[in-house]
């Protein structure tokens, strides 16, 4: 899997029916490094998920 030496970011996304949230780690050669973890979402500081929203054309025809 020579491939993964080029993988300089990993993303995790939990793309939920309710809550969605998302985490990322920057791949460095030098460090451990750290996961982020998204925990500033507007209006709800401090949370790591935001409720999950999806939206439609409005003229959207089946």
């Amino acid at each position: 899997m020579s491939w993964l030496k080029e993988v300089r970011v990993v993303v995790g996304l939990d793309f939920g029916t309710t809550y969605s949230g998302f985490t990322l780690y920057h791949v460095d050669d030098d460090d451990i490094g750290d996961i982020k973890t998204n925990s500033e979402w507007p209006g709800e500081l401090g949370k790591f998920k935001t409720n999950t929203v999806l939206q439609y054309k409005e003229d959207f025809e089946e």
